[in-house]
């Protein structure tokens, strides 16, 4: 009876981790298709339905990636709002993840938005 359980455990977890590669891979594509608002809530969605995923630290910079190419493809009204979502995602990052290999292309993003913030201010 317990060997059955156990297998039955290891088909789960076998089919939770091709599950949570496949919406990593899908929240990948719409990044890829330049869908970047889709990709900010497939990236979100593999954070909240995997905790502890072993793709965090990846979705979290590409969220941050997302939301940067988002605000720079942008009409100007709504590039403060989504260039704030870059800094926002940054601090949220750079908390969870402060030797990431990610950390110096998430820091120029971070500070290239602070910069756009204040021009866009200083031009209105």
């Amino acid at each position: 009876h317990s060997d059955k359980v156990s297998q039955a455990n290891a088909v789960i977890d076998e089919m939770r981790a091709k599950l949570e590669l496949k919406l990593f891979e899908n929240a990948k594509l719409f990044f890829h298709l330049q869908e970047y608002r889709a990709a900010v809530v497939a990236f979100n969605n593999v954070i909240k339905d995997f905790p502890g995923t072993q793709y965090t630290e990846e979705s979290q910079f590409f969220i941050i990636k997302s939301w940067y190419l988002y605000a720079s493809k942008s009409v100007w009204s709504k590039q403060i709002e989504r260039f704030s979502q870059v800094k926002e995602s940054y601090q949220q990052f750079i908390i969870d993840y402060p030797d990431s290999k990610y950390k110096n292309e998430a820091k120029i993003m971070y500070n290239n938005a602070v910069k756009q913030i204040d021009k866009l201010i200083t031009n209105n």
